[in-house]
């Protein structure tokens, strides 16, 4: 009796426990329970394809039809309105961009689905396969447009300030009525850029049949008139003979010789004077440096670098020379040689590669025991260069550090 007893007793509590158990996975459990939604299997999306077979474009749609019967399964789920914004919301897009514009029939692409996942985990929804490959079918064959066949682009107006200009008047029909041209740049061009013009269609082409055989065209900005940040290509033979003969008008000059700084074959410190020296000079050219700066291209010059020779004859005994200096004897002689800069003014390059024949040259000298000490005087390191040999060949280029004052003429 007592065992049938303890037995039905413990068969009531383990009744008892077994519903608790059932009422917690009811109340705990049914609170963690997912709801998986699917992009692929509901289809939730639509792509439509636009433009030509090699040109297609993608776009993306919501399916609302299949949201809705997506939903309706959904109906007595306490977070509803929450899943119904959350398919309602997302969006789509290529899983590598660059294929729009480029869909070909039977190809894949790769779409990507886009969803609002903090909402999502709130209400313990898992959205599943929002990776999709799609495989583009249909797209019309078309033909090709030509937009930029007998388009015509020129420059104008200053080197720096520079303006494009566009003529499509020898273009097709169908380019002249459905494109529009337009570039990156339009003012303050230099020589040298780069203007990118972009062929804008200003109708769906597809629609017509047509698609682009070239978005964009690259254009180099050249030969306008004005001052360069360079003189390659251009003809400066007429200016250098200019020079040249400057500075034989120097070397005749006798004022000038003994006035320059020399060193001495004797290696000794000479005090000069053309009263006690006859003296014959000779001199070679050496090398070109084309100077400027970028803030303001007409601050420019052309200089010549020439090396000089002079022997000189004393025809009198020196003497109280400064310190330093060493007295030349009746008759001793010595060599010396020096560098002269010849430079020029800001130069203007006019048409056809050529220097401006409307603008006046004038020269200046510049005297240094080398090339370098002459360069430190007249403050060149700010400067851009160019560096040519004496038959005007470039042989190296350097950019300007900084804006510097102007290398004016005397």
């Amino acid at each position: 009796m007592n065992f049938l007893g303890k037995g039905r007793k413990k068969t009531k509590y383990t009744v008892l426990l077994a519903i608790i158990m059932c009422l917690t996975v009811l109340v705990f459990g049914g609170c963690n329970k997912r709801t998986e939604i699917s992009v692929s299997s509901a289809k939730l999306f639509e792509v439509q394809l636009s433009g030509c077979n090699g040109h297609g474009k993608a776009e993306f749609v919501l399916n609302k039809e299949h949201i809705n019967t997506e939903l309706a399964k959904h109906k007595e789920n306490e977070h509803y309105s929450d899943i119904e914004k959350l398919l309602n919301t997302m969006t789509f897009h290529l899983a590598d961009e660059k294929q729009q514009g480029t869909l070909t029939n039977g190809k894949d692409f790769t779409v990507i689905a886009d969803y609002d996942e903090t909402l999502a985990a709130n209400i313990n929804v898992d959205i599943k396969d929002t990776e999709l490959i799609c495989t583009a079918r249909n797209l019309t064959d078309g033909q090709p447009l030509d937009a930029f066949q007998n388009f015509k682009v020129t420059f104008s107006g200053e080197n720096g300030k520079g303006k494009i200009n566009m003529d499509s008047s020898k273009c097709s029909k169908n380019t002249k009525a459905w494109i529009k041209f337009v570039p990156d740049k339009t003012e303050n061009l230099k020589n040298g850029d780069i203007v990118t013009i972009k062929a804008t269609p200003q109708l769906a082409l597809e629609e017509e049949g047509f698609f682009l055989k070239e978005e964009t065209k690259t254009f180099d900005v050249k030969n306008l008139p004005g001052a360069r940040n360079s003189l390659s290509g251009i003809d400066t033979s007429a200016l250098r003979e200019e020079m040249n003969k400057e500075m034989k008008n120097k070397i005749l000059n006798s004022y000038y010789i003994t006035d320059y700084d020399y060193s001495f074959s004797s290696g000794k410190k000479r005090q000069l004077n053309s009263e006690y020296f006859d003296y014959e000079s000779t001199y070679k050219l050496d090398s070109y440096q084309y100077i400027y700066t970028l803030d303001d291209l007409n601050n420019n010059s052309l200089i010549a670098y020439y090396k000089i020779t002079t022997n000189f004859v004393c025809h009198a005994p020196q003497s109280s020379l400064a310190s330093g200096f060493s007295p030349m004897a009746d008759g001793e002689t010595d060599t010396g040689t020096t560098y002269v800069a010849i430079r020029t003014n800001p130069l203007r390059v006019g048409k056809n590669n050529h220097l401006d024949e409307n603008s006046d040259i004038y020269f200046d000298t510049e005297n240094g025991k080398s090339i370098k000490d002459i360069q430190k005087n007249i403050s060149l390191k700010n400067y851009g260069s160019e560096f040519y040999d004496k038959d005007f060949n470039i042989i190296e280029v350097f950019e300007p550090q900084k804006a510097t004052s102007p290398a004016t003429t005397g």
